[in-house]
């Protein structure tokens, strides 16, 4: 595996980095709530945690499809 050369402009424009790092960020907040939960719940957390996990579901989803798509202004 090779690293680009220009890897810093990549990092600051491709959405698929910005997006594996949205899901990476949801997936840990998830791993959190998911401890809470032990600790008692009330139906308006139960929504959120739901909430969270699909967002983190479907930044991962997305995470994919921008790897396989062209993203010019990215440099790739």
């Amino acid at each position: 595996m090779k690293r680009h050369d220009n890897w810093k402009m990549i990092a600051k424009k491709a959405w698929s980095f910005r997006l594996a790092i949205v899901a990476g960020l949801l997936s840990a907040i998830t791993v959190i709530m998911g401890v809470m939960i032990t600790c008692g719940t009330s139906r308006l957390f139960m929504i959120a945690f739901m909430v969270v996990s699909v967002a983190a579901s479907v930044a991962g989803f997305a995470c994919a499809a921008a790897r396989v798509t062209a993203q010019p202004k990215a440099g790739l």
